[in-house]
């Protein structure tokens, strides 16, 4: 994941085509565990909603790339 992605970009590029399988298994958890954020916390339902790597989340993705 680089730069900001909607849900939608990030289901593709993981080749998933079920969203609530996808926001259950794989983007929740990952919010929940501080490994991605939103670009507009306040507006978590938004359609313009975005997500990005945190600090830990870029830590990680470098660690898997090795």
């Amino acid at each position: 994941m680089d730069g900001e992605l909607s849900r939608a970009d990030i289901m593709e590029k993981m080749q998933l085509s079920d969203r609530k399988n996808f926001r259950e298994k794989h983007l929740q958890p990952a919010v929940s565990q501080g490994f991605i954020e939103t670009t507009i916390p306040e507006k978590p339902k938004s359609v313009k909603q975005q997500y990005r790597l945190t600090p830990s989340g870029k830590k990680l993705k470098d660690e898997l790339s090795k």
